[in-house]
């Protein structure tokens, strides 16, 4: 079981959490698993982190270009094409859902 959970995660990245654990490999599944509780404990924080960010990104661009400011040239003119092209993207795939375009 040991090894399929090695091979799972590759043997470069096991290396790390062996080293750590003096090359005992139960130790170094245990210190690998208690890892993964840890970063999942922070999942809800950073969700929580992104929406607020996202959600302040959101109104500072309403108070500069609009409550539409996607449609707006001035907010336009500040992005490159990249970004560009993915905002019209993301345009067509809600319109062609017929969805609401909106921030909420």
């Amino acid at each position: 079981m040991v090894s399929s959970i090695i091979d799972t995660m590759s043997h470069r990245r096991f290396e790390t959490y062996l080293k750590a654990a003096g090359y005992d490999h139960k130790r170094a599944i245990n210190l690998y698993i208690w890892n993964a509780k840890i970063g999942s404990s922070f999942h809800i924080l950073i969700q929580a982190v992104e929406i607020s960010l996202r959600n302040q990104i959101n109104h500072a661009l309403i108070a500069e270009f609009g409550q539409n400011w996607w449609n707006e040239d001035r907010f336009k003119t500040i992005i490159d094409r990249k970004q560009a092209s993915d905002l019209d993207a993301v345009i067509t795939r809600i319109n062609r859902k017929k969805l609401a375009l909106e921030t909420d």
